[in-house]
């Protein structure tokens, strides 16, 4: 079986999914702030959301990508063909 990674064209930061970090990913960490582990938020992804997340925002702030039509959650098929 081959597993293929799809990595995404939108920047660290990006929190609402237009491939833009804006204004509204600030918004969207606030409202999140201090949530535990876990969160949507949580952009280091293991100590909740805290001054680490909002200094990445900072560091990609302004920075664009392009959309791959994908979302979290999304259901990909894995090709199972053995490799020859």
């Amino acid at each position: 079986m081959e597993i293929v990674a799809i990595l995404a064209a939108c920047p660290e930061g990006d929190l609402d999914g237009n491939c833009r970090v804006d204004s509204n990913d600030v918004k969207f960490l606030a409202g999140r702030w201090l949530d535990g582990p876990g969160s949507p938020a949580d952009i280091i992804g293991s100590d909740g959301v805290n001054w680490g997340d909002f200094t990445i925002i900072a560091a990609n702030w302004g920075a664009a990508g392009e959309p791959t039509g994908l979302s979290a959650g999304d259901n990909l098929a894995v090709d199972q063909t053995p490799s020859p």
